[in-house]
């Protein structure tokens, strides 16, 4: 389990049984962004990600710089998406023609995997003979400097892999009705669980820089003011 983060409640966030909605003051793109990860239910697990996700870009302050995490190992169908205007484009709403293009679930989940296996700090100890990443590969960290090489805001980010765990988790509702989808779920709920313990922790590592922030300029007050 995750550290609690101070500023958001725990229980509310890591166990959301329901999904959040926009804030009022957030940006276009957010509101969008929200739309493509939440038009089928996942399960709570999922809408937990999508509840820290959001805490977290509210803690960015909804900055989009454009840049984000590095694109040339992700799977296909990102390129795909955002080739299509980022489903603006296409048919089938936010997420356009990527259900028609991918053509499983298994492989999908696996180049997910080596994807996100590129932007892990280099604290991180991961053991090769795996293909995902165990809870035991997962310690408790919560400071700015252990986090720094993901924190990255904006629609090209974190968000890229919120979307495609919801694309991941999508291919398996329908498979009743498409054939040669893999059936691990497990495998998905893992990369949920993973991604969740990250962003959880540059949730908590953004919110002590902030209150670190607040107390250095307080004691500059202070020392103004005597």
């Amino acid at each position: 389990m995750p550290p609690t983060t101070p500023g958001l409640s725990s229980t509310a966030v890591v166990h959301s049984p329901t999904l959040p909605t926009c804030p009022e003051d957030a940006p276009e793109w957010v509101d969008f962004a929200l739309q493509a990860i939440s038009k089928e239910p996942l399960g709570e697990c999922f809408n937990a990600l999508i509840a820290l996700w959001m805490a977290l870009e509210q803690g960015y302050g909804y900055k989009n710089p454009g840049k984000g995490l590095a694109a040339t190992t992700c799977p296909k169908e990102v390129s795909t998406w955002i080739g299509s205007g980022r489903g603006r484009h296409g048919g089938s709403g936010a997420n356009g023609p990527i259900f028609a293009t991918m053509a499983s679930a298994a492989a999908f989940g696996e180049s997910w995997w080596k994807w996100w296996r590129t932007f892990q700090p280099k604290w991180r100890t991961i053991m090769n003979s795996y293909m995902w990443l165990r809870h035991d590969q997962r310690r408790e960290l919560a400071t700015a400097a252990d986090w720094a090489a993901l924190r990255h805001p904006g629609p090209n980010s974190i968000f890229l892999l919120v979307l495609t765990l919801y694309w991941w988790g999508r291919a398996f509702c329908e498979d009743d009705q498409r054939e040669g989808l893999d059936t691990s779920r497990d495998i998905w709920t893992e990369a949920v669980k993973d991604l969740t313990w990250m962003v959880h922790g540059l949730v908590e590592a953004e919110t002590a820089a902030v209150a670190g922030q607040g107390e250095t300029e307080q004691e500059s007050d202070q020392l103004w003011s005597s």
